[in-house]
């Protein structure tokens, strides 16, 4: 079936040539975990600047708490002197040595503190030396005050206090000035705190909103493209059962490209299958079915007499013949009315009909078959109205009372029978045969199929019938089914809508025995 050149191929977003499904759904997460680390990484960054501005806080509050006791210390330590000197009480002593003993111990810690802050570097020097020249002034002033003047060195003892205090002095502002430094950075710290988390909640919230986004508009991207190539290829198969032309192939590498070159492929065989096909039915209708019907029409003018007088051997012989150009004919009509079905060339004649004559008609139909098989036929129709082709529906009727009489035995009763169930008319056909085992209820009404291998050749038929006659009922839109139990006779129904208006057959009465 040649490609639609003037259909217009979808476009697929995100189409990349050369990529299988498989490829493109990887390379779609694989934009979407790119844009996920991205993001990670940002975050990762600002937990770090939040951690750093509260290590920053916690920094300070630590100098500051050194910055006091050093403060403290050198206090102190001026007290014990003057205590000392005043009272010469040897714990005050002791107390003053393990405070002067503490002081380099504080001095160190609050070096270690500043040892990430290089910048404060010049301002702890001093402070070193200021605290060095402080502590040992303080311990000469000691000496001084348990009497032993050798350490004035030419100095009076009121020089000595005036130098420690002025000592003690330029270190206390020292650590003032560092501890105004540290107080300013910690008032500092919780706004620089508050904006770091209120940073990290931003681009938290950010990133989950452009994440869910972007998630959705490539998921919508990829799917849209999925979605318009499936359905050029779900169009072709309308096409196809229309016997439209195909759109053109897809391009691309990907699995749903193969599929739909694949399908293309198959359309062209079944474009020559179907060619073949109609080169056969032609075949029959002209080359075959005119012979046949000539032949028929040839040996029934034998056996009438037309052509002269035959023996009765030669009569007997020529009524085989005549069945078998019967079955025949049979058999090729059941195969044209198939490939009308298939083709869509099957039309009804739609009229309002009376279920009384389409069963009289049809029984009239088989009388001589009944007749040769001493079959009883009995009829309980009701009289209704139906809008149907009375002509199919008496089609359908002798095909089944055809197969009750083959399969029937000998001088049994076929009952055939119109019941009205509200909106349908349903047409049944009993038989008192072998019956049909439950597992080819189902089955009987395929093509070519039989209950058994055997029938076509003792029964005669083509396993055409059934088939024919579910398509004619499903046309009415109706419904078909039988009912059997093997040793005690078949039963096949059908029902039609009672007018033409489309009915819903109500669940209670629906068979579970029908196909």
């Amino acid at each position: 079936m040649p490609p639609d050149k003037s259909s217009d191929i979808a476009a697929e977003p995100l189409r990349i040539q050369g990529l299988s499904l498989v490829q493109k759904g990887l390379l779609l997460v694989g934009m979407l975990l790119v844009l996920e680390l991205s993001f990670f990484a940002v975050l990762i960054g600002l937990l770090r600047q939040a951690e750093h501005d509260i290590w920053k806080q916690w920094h300070s509050k630590k100098v500051l708490t050194q910055l006091a006791d050093l403060n403290r210390s050198i206090i102190v330590s001026g007290s014990y002197v003057y205590m000392y000197g005043l009272s010469k009480d040897s714990s005050v002593k002791a107390q003053f040595e393990r405070d002067l003993n503490n002081i380099p111990r504080q001095l160190a810690s609050l070096k270690l503190l500043y040892a990430e802050t290089p910048e404060r570097k010049i301002d702890i020097a001093a402070l070193d030396a200021s605290m060095q020249q402080v502590t040992t002034l303080l311990a000469r002033l000691m000496t001084v005050a348990e009497g032993n003047l050798s350490e004035l060195n030419f100095l009076s003892p009121d020089d000595v206090t005036s130098q420690v205090k002025a000592s003690i002095n330029k270190v206390r502002s020292d650590l003032e000035r560092l501890d105004e430094q540290e107080k300013q950075l910690l008032i500092q710290a919780p706004d620089a705190e508050t904006q770091s988390r209120h940073g990290v909640e931003r681009w938290l919230l950010a990133g989950v909103a452009l994440n869910v986004v972007i998630a959705i508009a490539l998921a919508i991207l990829f799917t849209k493209g999925l979605t318009n190539r499936l359905a050029i290829v779900i169009d072709n198969t309308f096409r196809l059962s229309k016997k439209q032309e195909l759109r053109q192939p897809l391009d691309g590498n990907d699995e749903i490209a193969y599929l739909d070159r694949t399908f293309h492929k198959m359309a062209n065989g079944l474009e020559a299958v179907e060619r073949l096909k109609q080169e056969f039915m032609s075949m029959i209708t002209h080359d075959l079915r005119a012979p046949v019907a000539s032949i028929l029409c040839n040996l029934q003018a034998v056996t009438s007499g037309i052509s002269g007088d035959v023996s009765d051997k030669a009569k007997s012989t020529i009524q085989r013949s005549e069945r078998s150009c019967n079955r025949l004919l049979e058999l090729i009509n059941d195969l044209l009315d198939i490939d009308k079905l298939e083709s869509g060339k099957f039309e009804l004649s739609l009229e309002i009909a009376r279920t009384a004559d389409i069963v009289e008609r049809a029984v009239e139909s088989v009388q001589d078959l009944s007749t040769s098989k001493e079959i009883q036929i009995e009829t309980a129709a009701s009289d209704v109205e139906v809008y149907a082709d009375a002509d199919r529906l008496v089609q359908i009727l002798v095909n089944l009372i055809s197969n009750a009489i083959k399969f029937a035995p000998k001088k049994s009763t076929v009952k055939v029978s119109v019941l009205e169930i509200p909106g349908w008319s349903e047409f049944r056909v009993s038989d008192q045969g072998r019956g049909i085992p439950a597992s080819h209820l189902k089955k009987i009404f395929d093509r070519f199929q039989q209950v058994e291998i055997s029938d076509a050749k003792v029964k005669g038929g083509s396993g055409l019938g059934l088939a024919i006659c579910k398509a004619i009922v499903e046309e009415h839109k109706g419904q078909l089914g039988a009912e059997s139990q093997e040793g005690s006779g078949s039963t096949f129904w059908f029902r039609i809508p009672a007018s033409n208006n489309d009915r819903t057959m109500p669940a209670s009465l629906i068979s579970t025995d029908s196909s």
